[in-house]
């Protein structure tokens, strides 16, 4: 596989990172600072079930700015999760902004054990990039958690206005890495968004799961230099 490998995509959150805390205790201290009393279990499942059932972020049928869409996406999943845990009402447009903010500070992430050790002895080999469902946030987390450096370019659906699984956003990676997809390797842990989308339009793909292994399992994928 090695050879023909000459650039990394990575997904970013749970693959580089994950919350600091559950979103089910992030929602439930936001609703009280609103005065909504809701149960952190609660709010955890619906968020869950709303994730789960929710449709693509980027419609190819919408024709809103990306940002719009993806801001209208979040507030429709967040509206769910209280919706499930008994809320007598949703959040105000006012009080959204708030949380969604907070999810654009660092300090609601926390790196995985291994990632600045791997990408440390990534970086100085081979080509680095993001290709994420994130939007423009991921740029200050990235600063925050001290990550920002390895990659480039930086594809977020936010800003390209397509997400995984949708092949667009794969192509518009491999074409800012000015390479063919087979020569990309694409690291992620969801198995329909990462896995089978990078599949499809014709990337590498490392399977993460963290139930099995680390990011230290691609690194004797790759030439030492």
């Amino acid at each position: 596989m090695s050879h023909q490998i000459h650039a990394i995509t990575f997904d970013a959150a749970g693959t580089l990172f994950r919350l600091a805390e559950s979103v089910g205790r992030t929602y439930a201290r936001f609703g009280r600072r609103f005065g909504i009393e809701t149960e952190e279990a609660a709010l955890e499942s619906g968020f869950r079930a709303a994730w789960k059932s929710a449709p693509l972020m980027h419609a190819a049928t919408d024709r809103a700015p990306a940002n719009v869409r993806e801001i209208r996406w979040w507030k429709s999943l967040v509206d769910h999760s209280f919706r499930h845990a008994g809320a007598n009402r949703a959040l105000t447009g006012e009080e959204f902004q708030e949380l969604f903010a907070h999810y654009a500070a660092a300090e609601a992430w926390v790196l995985y054990p291994e990632t600045l050790e791997v990408l440390d002895q990534l970086w100085t080999r081979i080509p680095l990039a993001v290709l994420s469902n994130f939007d423009a946030r991921f740029r200050p987390i990235a600063a925050g958690l001290g990550i920002d450096h390895y990659f480039d370019p930086v594809v977020l659906s936010g800003e390209v206005g397509f997400a995984k699984p949708d092949r667009a956003i794969f192509e518009i990676a491999c074409t800012r890495l000015e390479l063919a997809p087979e020569q990309v390797l694409h690291v992620g842990d969801d198995a329909a968004a990462d896995w089978n989308g990078a599949r499809r339009a014709g990337l590498r793909v490392f399977e993460l799961d963290r139930s099995h292994g680390t990011l230290r399992d691609l690194l004797p994928l790759l030439p030492e230099n």
